[in-house]
């Protein structure tokens, strides 16, 4: 047996140097053995072949290998050295075992020793046994020195978030470890005691898609698939490390000192946000359209050689559903999975809530048929960093949803299960006619720049991930510079967001789903506005009720947060809650969302109605397509004035009018509108007239504001001090003269008489 494996490990030798050429001198015994025996090692006599060269014990292994084909260690694609690893066990019982094992550690710590100090630092020794030095370094020096630090100054430049971070919030180091196996931002938070939390942070890059072998081994390629990769991967992979450094909750996975993998597994998926989230913001903010367009292509969402746009709703639908039910896999490709297809879309949209509820305009520019004709980029990645400022202040991803729609989406499972598709008896077409939308402006923008755009925040949605990152540039960054050993503690507060964790559904202590909450009153309620009635809700626990209030935290309209005392009024017993009238009498008649929140469990939301006051402009206001009004002045003429015209529920609808001079003392405003509204004007208070508003038709009984039709009236009020007219002068000083006459002549008489 023994035999038969010295002949299988002399003949894998000899293979190696005939495909690598010989390294020693042509009369070197080692060499000519070799070219004496050949291929023909299956009928070598290799007892007598080792005696030739001396024997067993006299076998220079080193130079044997050497002449076997190891070639210095450079330039080979199989390492006939470090590849007899598995073959050892078969020569443990022998002499050759020995004599194996000291030969490969001479050569293995000659070969590393050679190595610069990129490659030592960073990459595995599976790594180095794998591919030649040379390549390395090149690669090395690619990754660390290039494209890394340019990608850190990128995303710092470019995101408030991280910019403005405060001291202490960032690592200024993170691990770097060049492996064989897929790139990948690796963040696990070990918990023992409370002194010994960590969080640590590694870069893991993979080298097989950016290496291509030939006949001299494996090289760096340099075409335009590999640069789009690279400079999409790398500004990936740190936004995850800039994510898991700023916004540990959800992001990390959390284990105690001591675990096993199948004992957590459900700790970390609750801990965790969804993959949509977490690779979806890593691939808005770096870009993936441009990477993934043969993706999008073969699910007929993109069609390069087209004019139509090719993305609609029915379309999203279905490739989302096959992605979403697991995965699915492309000819050429490898495994594309939600969070990398729809994530960055979903991000999207979220970021433009953020963006209205920070009380902008849409980012979204829409032309009359609805599609997207623009975005505005950098508002939509400010509004993505006010998502992570809220997540780093401890806000959970449930919450966030839930106010930025406007309770729309209840939470972040909620958002999950519906967004594009709809499920479990719930739908959200919007959203899929926005991954549509958007879909096709990046098709369309594709088309004008001549090339496939990136899609990304950081560089802008119409900019080449080709030109993002510049290989021939040296460069340095303040964070993130990598370190020996791969793992680097993060300092950042682990324990401020512990227990919300991104979903707030579980129990992070016992990974046990906790209570649910109801509303067993109030749901559905009406409110007649000017009625002065309290509108009750009661909202129960279904395990210790007795202990729901305590668990209370606020009360939420369409996600906006309440003032207790002024706006509600909360107690216990189960969860008392009344809004209040001088609340629900400034909201705009609707249907509202409630939402009650607690520490421990999914918001729970229910519906309330407000009906407008009986006579009241909400309750007659007729939709029409223009809007006329008349100004008139009553005791003087005024120059004209603009006015604001205010939508049914008070919010702004137009600034503009066309103004007609009628007269001196009468101006006529016209507006039009490209649908019907109701509308009404409110005129600021003119100093020194007094407003008084006159409505005609089903308006006539409204006297707070000018509606369609209406006329707005300026009685002027005369100044204090003001010189009367002259007639009425004359009068007054008539009747003072003959009051005076009138008392000299009763005063005579007076006189006479006594």
């Amino acid at each position: 047996m023994q035999k038969r494996f010295v002949s299988l490990l002399l003949a894998a030798m000899l293979l190696c140097s005939l495909a690598c050429c010989a390294w020693a001198d042509e009369e070197d015994k080692y060499q000519a053995f070799v070219d004496t025996y050949g291929p023909e090692y299956d009928s070598i006599d290799w007892e007598q072949a080792i005696a030739d060269l001396g024997g067993l014990d006299a076998v220079d292994w080193t130079a044997l290998f050497y002449a076997a084909g190891y070639e210095g260690a450079k330039k080979i694609k199989t390492d006939p050295v470090l590849s007899f690893v598995g073959m050892d066990a078969f020569f443990r019982d022998g002499g050759v075992w020995d004599q194996i094992s000291a030969a490969k550690k001479k050569l293995a710590d000659e070969y590393f020793s050679s190595a610069s100090d990129l490659v030592k630092q960073f990459c595995t020794t599976s790594t180095m046994e794998k591919y030649s030095l040379e390549t390395l370094d090149e690669f090395m020096d690619l990754v660390v020195n290039r494209l890394m630090p340019q990608s850190v100054r990128l995303i710092t430049s470019r995101v408030p978030a991280f910019r403005n971070a405060p001291a202490g919030s960032l690592s200024e180091q993170i691990g770097l470890s060049i492996r064989t196996y897929k790139a990948n931002v690796y963040a696990e938070v070990f918990r023992g005691t409370a002194s010994d939390t960590a969080i640590s942070l590694q870069i893991a890059v993979y080298l097989n898609d950016w290496l291509k072998e030939t006949e001299d081994g494996y090289v760096l390629k340099r075409d335009n698939d590999t640069a789009l990769e690279l400079n999409d991967v790398i500004p990936h992979e740190l936004m995850h490390a800039f994510m898991f450094n700023y916004n540990q909750n959800g992001m990390a996975l959390i284990r105690p000192s001591s675990y096993s993998y199948d004992d957590m597994d459900a700790a970390n998926d609750a801990m965790l946000y969804p993959v949509w989230f977490t690779e979806g913001a890593a691939d808005l903010a770096a870009g993936n359209y441009q990477l993934y367009e043969p993706v999008f292509e073969w699910f007929g969402l993109w069609n390069p050689e087209g004019t139509a746009p090719s993305s609609t709703p029915d379309r999203v639908r279905q490739a989302y559903s096959k992605v979403a039910n697991n995965l699915y896999r492309d000819i050429d490709r490898d495994t594309y999975y939600i969070g990398y297809i729809f994530g960055p879309m979903a991000v999207a949209w979220l970021c433009d809530m953020q963006w209205q509820a920070d009380g902008h305009s849409s980012a979204l520019s829409r032309g009359t048929d609805g599609s997207i004709t623009a975005i505005d980029d950098t508002g939509l990645l400010n509004a993505f960093s006010r998502i992570l400022e809220r997540l780093h202040n401890g806000e959970p991803l449930d919450d966030i949803i839930r106010r930025i729609t406007g309770a729309r989406f209840l939470d972040t499972d909620d958002f999950t299960l519906r967004f594009i598709c709809g499920g479990n008896g719930g739908s959200d077409e919007g959203t899929a006619q926005f991954c549509a939308d958007w879909l096709n402006y990046l098709e369309a923008l594709s088309r004008q720049k001549g090339y496939a755009v990136s899609g990304s925040l950081l560089t802008g949605l119409g900019s080449n991930l080709l030109d993002t990152l510049d290989w021939s540039k040296t460069a340095s960054a303040d964070l993130y510079v990598p370190v020996k050993n791969g793992y680097v503690a993060s300092t950042t507060d682990y324990e401020i967001t512990r227990k919300t964790a991104g979903t707030s559904h579980f129990d992070i202590g016992t990974c046990r789903e906790g209570a649910k909450y109801v509303c067993s009153e109030g749901a559905d309620s009406v409110y007649v506005k000017g009625s002065g009635t309290l509108l009750p809700f009661v909202f129960e626990r279904t395990v210790s009720n007795e202990a729901a209030f305590s668990h209370f935290l606020v009360l939420e309209t369409n996600g906006g947060i309440l003032t207790p005392g002024s706006q509600y009024n909360a107690a216990s017993g189960s969860v008392k809650a009344e809004l209040l009238p001088a609340y629900l009498d400034t909201l705009a008649a609707g249907t509202y969302k409630l939402t009650a929140v607690f520490d421990d469990e999914k918001a729970v939301t229910v519906n309330f109605t407000v009906q407008a006051q009986p006579g009241s402009f909400e309750a007659v206001a007729v939709p029409s397509d223009t809007f006329t009004f008349k100004k008139v002045w009553q005791g003087d003429g005024e120059k004209s004035i603009d006015f604001t015209l205010y939508k049914a529920d008070g919010s702004v609808y137009h600034h503009g009018f066309d103004k007609t001079k009628v007269s001196k003392t009468e101006w006529r405003y016209n507006a039009w509108f490209s649908s019907p509204a109701a509308c009404y004007v409110i005129e600021q208070p003119v100093k020194g007239y007094i407003t008084q508003y006159e409505n005609v038709g089903v308006y006539a009984g409204i006297t707070d504001r000018c509606c369609d039709g209406g006329t707005i009236i300026n009685k002027k009020i005369p100044k204090t001090g003001d010189r009367a007219p002259l007639a009425l002068w004359a009068g007054m000083i008539l009747l003072g003269t003959a009051g005076i006459g009138i008392a000299l002549m009763m005063g005579k008489r007076r006189k006479a008489s006594k």
